[in-house]
């Protein structure tokens, strides 16, 4: 027998052990254990030193927690220090042993709790040292926006020894229409975010809000169960579908969707709405009484295509149009000349991208091109297909209008040698910034001699190496750092603001238009 086991094997095979004096108990411990470290010297896991010396020790305590990974673990605590393992492996120890235990505590520690992005705690009574403990921990978590936690007590919570503890300014903000004793700010790590924390004489709770949308995120927050009565008795699915309606409407406020498309169904005008999360339907009449008192923000707005959007377009004609605060909108196929109409639904402080499907109208363009929303948008997508290519009636376009578009896009049947001069010359004077580019696609022939012949600079083919084309001009830029590369190919023309030392990157990052990167 080695000595480790001799030495482990004294306290079971020496009789005697209790009648020894304590001192001499605990330096013989002291030696077993030292003993018994070495032995497990190779095992990965410390905790199996406590565990598997169970019988050598009277607990000081035993302790039950949730850790960050929401695992429950057990922590032992006797006269050497502090150790945790796992609940499943203690178990699997404590069932073939008998150890004892001078207190088993099955509270969760308050430190722990902060991790839960959501948490609701109903007790029978919180200490200020506690609920201080809390916020704290709970401040510090990067939690995203739209977490929060509550607690609720039996007892009456002293807001004023749980605000002395405060570690900022005590600053009392009240929520308008939000009733409180307190109401404390606290910033966080992320400087567009603010954890609200409100006293209540039974209650307090936290929520991590926008800096510009406090009220709204609070009341999205705390508001979905108070004013659902039965919320808790339905089942999860259900809870989670009612979740998902709720988001939409009485949440507007807080989303940036990602796209609004107006359809129709069964003859009645419907609005789908899509998010990170998903997408949902309802009618038009429905949404617009929500949408009266939100500002909600749209990447996209978008009409049906084909038949619908004539059914649509009057539908809309019914109500009082209500801008939509979106980033790109969406129009399709015009017969009736209804686009200046339409573009009244569209806020013009907030667009930045206009896409016309196979819907230019020449009779209509005198109207909307003197439109603010038309005028503020920076990108311009035009698929005008309805045209006779060898008629080239696209000379209707106002080139030097379409020129003032930092981003621009023609999809059309042809193009004159006249109207191609006019966009670059009008274009090459536009103070557009770096990374601006225009791209014209034809579906005829360009003529490249005959637009040469227009130029009013020296002729001057600058090809850019692997990259193709028919004639590549460099224009020179008021800003003497920029120049304007056109280049024209077979059926398409192309220019790009690009930095005079820089030519080939910029062309690269731009060619093929802006547009060809994104989804329509």
């Amino acid at each position: 027998m080695s000595r480790d086991q001799s030495t482990l094997s004294t306290k079971q095979t020496f009789p005697y052990w209790k009648i020894l004096p304590y001192l001499i108990q605990k330096k013989v411990a002291i030696m077993l254990t030292w003993f018994e470290r070495k032995r497990l010297a190779t095992c990965s896991k410390a905790t199996e030193i406590f565990v598997s010396g169970l019988p050598m020790y009277r607990f000081e305590s035993l302790k039950f927690f949730i850790d960050k990974r929401e695992v429950c673990k057990v922590g032992l605590n006797d006269s050497r220090g502090y150790t945790t393992c796992t609940f499943a492996f203690f178990y699997k120890t404590y069932e073939k042993l008998r150890c004892t235990f001078k207190k088993v505590n099955r509270d969760i520690d308050l430190i722990d709790l902060p991790y839960f992005k959501h948490l609701e705690l109903n007790i029978d009574g919180i200490s200020a040292e506690d609920a201080w403990k809390l916020i704290k921990g709970y401040k510090t978590r990067k939690h995203p926006r739209g977490s929060c936690f509550i607690v609720k007590s039996h007892k009456e919570i002293h807001c004023k020894d749980l605000v002395a503890l405060f570690d900022v300014k005590i600053c009392n903000k009240p929520i308008a229409n939000i009733p409180a004793v307190h109401t404390q700010q606290f910033q966080q790590s992320d400087k567009r975010l603010v954890l609200v924390v409100m006293i209540h004489s039974t209650h307090f709770e936290g929520i991590i809000c926008g800096v510009n949308s406090i009220k709204e995120d609070f009341q999205a927050a705390t508001g979905d169960q108070s004013t659902f009565p039965y919320w808790k008795k339905l089942p999860y699915l259900v809870q989670k579908e009612v979740g998902l309606m709720l988001s939409f409407f009485e949440r507007l406020p807080m989303y940036r969707f990602q796209s609004l498309k107006l359809c129709t169904e069964r003859g009645v005008t419907s609005v789908e709405l899509k998010d990170s999360r998903g997408s949902t339907t309802c009618t038009f009449s429905s949404f617009y009484e929500t949408l009266k008192n939100s500002k909600c923000y749209f990447e996209k707005v978008e009409f049906s295509k084909g038949w619908e959007h004539f059914h649509v377009s009057f539908d809309l004609f019914t109500y009082k149009s209500i801008p939509f605060r979106c980033n790109t909108f969406v129009w399709h196929f015009d017969g009736s000349g209804l686009f200046p109409q339409m573009l009244n639904w569209i806020d013009e402080e907030t667009i930045k991208t206009i896409f016309l499907h196979d819907t230019f109208c020449q009779l209509a363009y005198e109207d909307f091109k003197n439109s603010m929303t038309w005028k503020k948008a920076e990108s311009l997508y035009i698929e005008y297909c309805h045209i006779r290519a060898e008629s080239h009636q696209n000379s209707g376009i106002d080139m030097i209008d379409l020129s003032s578009f930092k981003n621009l896009e023609l999809n059309i049947a042809g193009i004159s040698a006249k109207d191609a001069w006019e966009l670059i010359k009008v274009y090459r004077i536009r103070q557009h910034p770096r990374g601006s580019c225009f791209i014209v696609k034809s579906r005829s022939r360009i003529h490249c001699k005959r637009i040469l012949a227009l130029f009013n600079v020296k002729i001057n083919n600058q090809p850019i190496p692997n990259i193709p084309a028919v004639h590549t001009q460099q224009f020179r830029q008021y800003d003497k750092r920029l120049v304007l590369v056109v280049m024209i190919h077979q059926k398409h023309i192309e220019g790009i603001i690009c930095g005079v030392d820089s030519i080939k990157e910029d062309f690269q990052a731009a060619m093929g238009g802006v547009f060809s990167k994104k989804s329509n």
